[in-house]
């Protein structure tokens, strides 16, 4: 018996829309049968199904718009045609108009899972005859599909690749047709800074792949690379130096054949070769003198620097510190106390890419926590002079009244 494919709309009132009794979708010779159907997104539809023209089950597709007139080649569009059987057919939209069909396919003697995206124009996007997404020993079977939700699709099945139990394995294809997990970046970090103009990048191997697109901009388009390559391994170190700004990078994985990864998320580094100002010491005061043995630093803040290193050593050439520490702050307490003595300081500003000013000159100050002694005298009783002392009494007359 001749099974053809044919299609009708139903509007919400359960009204027939096209043709009485639908319209052809493919007519050819001998067998067709088994469809599948999804939206196009815009009114009309998809249908993919089993098609035995040729004496072996192939797939074709067909779309057809919201009027109920067929888009594409009559009689549909060969999806795979290849030596074999192709059948369980399953399909998805691809999010742009076009879908994405999975099947079971032996053209290697075992059943094993193909896939293949037809555009909405009607033409294929994938390898000739669709990608492999499982080719393991045994018969695989029952694909089903669902959208990636980024114009892929993932794929399951039941699998009896253990030789004693049907498990069940699923893959995802990725809007190229590529199976290949996109690669996970490692380093530079993203939002970092360097001050390494030629700085090396790494990322995750990929099961699978042979090669890695590495892309490195100043625009996070990547309109025009300052680099874009291929190289065979999983890092790489630029050649040519990086002017101080931002940049942006990003990698994706290829196999053998030429099917690529997804790129990977875009992460962003800053190169900056430039050192921070100097900073200006305040207190202690060069020479100072105080009697607090736990005293307090200060000095100006440094235009870019994110962070400070402080010394303190009773050695002026700081050969051994007895405080050598970073801050992120123009000040610092020391929290253990100083014995008294004379005591040198300066400090350095660095900034988020590692760059470090020259030190201040060199402060000292001194601690004295002991105070002042003062050397008190015996006082001796003076002898009588030796001299006489005569006295002059004046007698003045008073009236009295």
């Amino acid at each position: 018996m001749n099974y053809d494919i044919y299609a009708e709309r139903i509007n919400a009132s359960g009204v027939t829309q096209w043709t009485v009794n639908g319209i052809p979708i493919c007519t050819a010779n001998q067998y067709q049968g088994f469809p599948q159907i999804v939206s196009d997104g815009s009114g009309g539809a998809i249908i993919a199904w089993q098609d035995n023209r040729s004496g072996t089950a192939d797939i074709y597709v067909q779309r057809v718009n919201a009027s109920g007139l067929t888009q594409w080649t009559s009689n549909g569009v060969a999806v795979c045609i290849a030596t074999g059987d192709q059948w369980r057919i399953t399909i998805v939209s691809d999010g742009s108009g076009g879908a994405i069909i999975s099947w079971k396919d032996s053209r290697s003697g075992n059943y094993d899972i193909y896939c293949q995206r037809v555009q909405s124009s009607g033409m294929t996007q994938w390898t000739g005859d669709g990608v492999a997404i499982c080719t393991a020993a045994y018969n695989q079977d029952y694909p089903m599909i669902v959208s990636d939700g980024s114009n892929g699709a993932i794929i399951t099945w039941q699998d009896p690749r253990s030789g004693t139990n049907w498990d069940i394995y699923a893959q995802r294809v990725d809007s190229t047709g590529s199976t290949l997990e996109a690669p996970i970046l490692s380093s530079p970090a993203n939002g970092s800074f360097t001050n390494d103009n030629t700085p090396s990048f790494d990322w995750s191997d990929v099961t699978g792949a042979t090669q890695y697109q590495i892309q490195i901009d100043n625009d996070t388009t990547f309109a025009s690379p300052v680099k874009d390559t291929v190289v065979s391994v999983s890092n790489y170190t630029l050649g040519t130096s990086l002017s101080d700004g931002v940049y942006y990078w990003r990698v994706r994985a290829g196999d053998a054949a030429n099917n690529w990864s997804d790129y990977t998320t875009r992460w962003s580094f800053t190169v900056d070769v430039a050192a921070p100002g100097i900073p200006i010491l305040s207190s202690p005061a060069d020479n100072s003198i105080t009697n607090d043995n736990t005293p307090s630093f200060d000095w100006s803040d440094v235009t870019g620097a994110t962070k400070y290193q402080i010394q303190i050593d009773d050695d002026s050439l700081f050969g051994s510190p007895a405080k050598d520490t970073v801050v992120s702050i123009s000040k610092d307490t020391l929290g253990s106390p100083l014995a008294d003595g004379v005591y040198y300081w300066r400090v350095r500003a660095g900034d988020a890419a590692n760059n470090w000013s020259g030190y201040t000159n060199t402060w000292n100050f001194t601690v004295n926590t002991a105070g002042v002694e003062e050397e008190v005298g015996t006082i001796h009783e003076l002898p009588p002079p030796s001299y006489p002392i005569s006295f002059t009494q004046s007698i003045h007359k008073l009236d009295i009244v």
